[in-house]
């Protein structure tokens, strides 16, 4: 990695969040397991409207969404090749259970709003480039529910909690081989500029 990425990295262990590379993700095997596994699996894709709001369209089987310019979330890859759970994990990752999959095809220029997640993931770069923005503390000690920044004000209503959205976060650009692990309710964002394939890890709900 170049100097400004390795910087960036550093910093992202400084504050708690783990993150390494593993070529070992990027071998035949895996490149397998991931092609059945995106064949048959459910897809989504997230898209922004005129106004920048986050939309997600699931697909119908076997309609690939032509023109819809987004990320496409392929979901629950794991109940179709269960041994992703094992081929995707690092090595140098600390204890960590996997029990869902889920992957994501990003078209140039796009990627996925500011938002937290209830669940602690891990991050597999397989293919091309994926710039991620992250905070520095979570949003919320135990979330409940997903969460998606509205673009227009710098706070969110949860259930009744007002949520500032911080503005302390790094940035960190993933490579082919490289991993991120980013705990639950931790703000995030990603982009794209030239394509990109990930994979997701995620934790049980109950796992911090």
């Amino acid at each position: 990695m170049d100097s400004a990425a390795d910087t960036e990295l550093n910093a992202c262990v400084s504050l708690g969040a783990l993150t390494g590379t593993d070529p070992k993700v990027l071998s035949p095997q895996v490149d397998e397991a991931m092609h059945q596994g995106l064949s048959a699996s459910p897809c989504k894709i997230l898209l922004s409207s005129q106004h920048g709001e986050h939309q997600e369209l699931l697909l119908p089987d076997g309609n690939p969404g032509l023109g819809l310019q987004g990320t496409r979330c392929y979901m629950n890859l794991e109940s179709v090749v269960p041994a992703l759970t094992t081929l995707l994990k690092p090595a140098g990752l600390p204890a960590f259970t996997v029990d869902r999959v889920n992957a994501y095809v990003s078209q140039p220029g796009t990627g996925s709003p500011t938002h937290f997640d209830t669940r602690t993931v891990v991050i597999v770069q397989l293919v091309g480039r994926k710039l991620w923005m992250v905070s520095k503390t979570p949003a919320i000690a135990n979330p409940h529910r997903n969460c998606v920044a509205d673009p227009a004000r710098n706070w969110v209503d949860y259930d009744g909690t007002r949520l500032t959205v911080p503005d302390d976060f790094i940035f960190v650009l993933l490579k082919p081989g490289d991993w991120l692990l980013i705990q639950k309710a931790a703000w995030h964002a990603t982009y794209s500029s030239a394509g990109s394939i990930s994979a997701t890890l995620a934790a049980p709900a109950e796992v911090d």
